[in-house]
């Protein structure tokens, strides 16, 4: 699915095929809407799973940091 808004006449391209966004039924209009906002949440998550992965390298660098340091605490 891809939905392209930044044209003069937004449409939606589903497996090859490119439909406009204001020939659409109103559900099926509801359904794009629904869809763009499940791509949105999507991506946020995905930006959110790489914050924590580099937060739990980090964590892990500085423990290693700390285990290897003489006369620290293990």
């Amino acid at each position: 699915m891809t939905v392209s808004t930044g044209e003069a006449v937004p449409s939606i391209t589903l497996d090859g095929q490119t439909y406009l966004i204001d020939s659409l039924s109103d559900q099926s209009k509801q359904l794009v809407a629904a869809m763009a906002a499940a791509q949105q949440e999507l991506n946020r998550l995905q930006t959110l799973a790489g914050i924590t992965q580099t937060a739990l390298q980090a964590y892990g660098a500085a423990l290693k940091e700390q285990l290897n340091t003489p006369g620290s605490e293990a």
